[in-house]
């Protein structure tokens, strides 16, 4: 996926969670959603039962200023 796509489903992400009816509460389920798409945009990695990493692009974009790894 281009680096300026990913970018911008970012940025539609985060505006809808500081602007959106919902707020930035954090529950369960929206942490599962939350860490799938910034896993399908390439921004973070599954390392098994390990946990969770920033990728390469993830930490280009600095995404960690967005989320709490």
């Amino acid at each position: 996926m281009d680096k300026i796509v990913v970018m911008l489903k970012l940025d539609m992400i985060v505006v809808d969670r500081l602007f959106g009816s919902e707020g930035w509460s954090l529950d369960d389920d929206t942490s599962t959603e939350l860490m799938r798409a910034l896993e399908e945009l390439g921004l973070e990695e599954r390392l098994g039962d390990e946990g969770w990493s920033w990728t390469p692009l993830g930490k280009e974009l600095h995404v960690d200023l967005h989320w709490p790894s």
